[in-house]
Formats: C-alpha cells, sequence, structure tokens
C-alpha cells in the first residue's frame, strides 16, 4: 500500500516522463515540485524536510534550469 505522498509522486512522475527535461530530476527535486504543486512555501517545504531555506531554494533553482522555466506558475503549467 502506497503512501498519498508516494502516489502523488508517482502521479507526478507519470505526467513528467514524456518530457526529456524532467527526466532529469532526482527524487528529492520530484518531492519538491510535488510539494510547489500542492502550492506550499519554500520555507514550509524547508520544515517539513528538514533542510535550510537556502538549500530549498537552491533545489527550486536547479528544478527550473533542468525544466527551463523562470517561476513556478511555468513550472506548474508544464506537469499539468
Amino acid at each position: 500500500h502506497l503512501s498519498i505522498r508516494r502516489q502523488r509522486q508517482m502521479c507526478i512522475r507519470d505526467r513528467l516522463t514524456s518530457r526529456t527535461e524532467l527526466q532529469t530530476l532526482t527524487p528529492r527535486e520530484m518531492e519538491i515540485v510535488n510539494l510547489l504543486e500542492q502550492g506550499i512555501t519554500p520555507a514550509n517545504i524547508a520544515h517539513i524536510l528538514h533542510i535550510t531555506v537556502p538549500t530549498t531554494n537552491r533545489h527550486i533553482y536547479n528544478i527550473y534550469k533542468k525544466v527551463n522555466v523562470n517561476s513556478r506558475a511555468e513550472l506548474m503549467a508544464k506537469i499539468k
């Protein structure tokens, strides 16, 4: 039985696998994409994942570079 979080991550990954640039995301980056999709702020993501806010922001920056977007809105449009 998969947790709801894991099911959502798998769903996002299924939607992303057809796009080459999104296949390069690490499991942690996928976890952050999932949390961003839920509308959670970077500060709260840091708290949830027990990492610092600068580390969270670095992950988000790396996600944007890999996916070739400049904002959360662009990222969300790409994974829908």
